[in-house]
Parts: structure tokens; C-alpha cells; sequence
């Protein structure tokens, strides 16, 4: 489901904001924000999916529309661009 959640955010379940901690920025979306257990996915999950401060905080950016990918960034960008042509 947070690959699905991060898709709605930012047009991809890969945002380039999270480099090669897709699968760990994915399951630190998880337990920050849908209430994943963490204990248990540190259980079943390999190295490349290993949660950090680093996937956390990809995590947050994802969440909070600060990615440079994020949907809001995108919209934010548009209408900057906009806002410029009119002047």
C-alpha cells in the first residue's frame, strides 16, 4: 500500500528523490505514515529495503510534497511558470 501512497504523490512508486532507497524510503513511508509495524518489517526484509534516518527522511519529503517529484512540487512549479508569463 505506501508504494501505491507514493505513487498518488508523486506520479511514480520511484521518485528520483529516493535514489536507491526506494524500497527502504517505501517501507519507512510505511511505518511513519500508515502504522506499519516496524519490528516486523525489519524482520522480513532484506538489506536494500533497511530502514535509516536517510529513508525516513525521503520518507518525509515524499509525504509532505517537498520531493522535487511530488505532485504539489509539480503544481507549485506550473503556476510559478504562469505567474511569470503574465508578467
Amino acid at each position: 500500500m505506501s508504494h501505491r501512497e507514493i505513487w498518488a504523490r508523486c506520479g511514480t512508486a520511484g521518485p528520483p528523490v529516493a535514489g536507491n532507497l526506494i524500497g527502504a524510503a517505501t517501507n519507512s513511508y510505511a511505518v511513519k505514515y500508515m502504522g506499519a509495524d516496524k519490528s516486523q518489517i525489519e524482520s522480513t526484509q532484506g538489506e536494500d529495503y533497511k530502514m535509516t534516518q536517510q529513508s525516513d527522511a525521503v520518507a518525509e519529503a515524499i509525504h509532505s510534497g517537498d520531493a522535487p517529484n511530488s505532485r504539489r512540487a509539480v503544481c507549485n512549479k506550473a503556476l510559478r511558470e504562469m505567474i511569470d508569463e503574465q508578467r
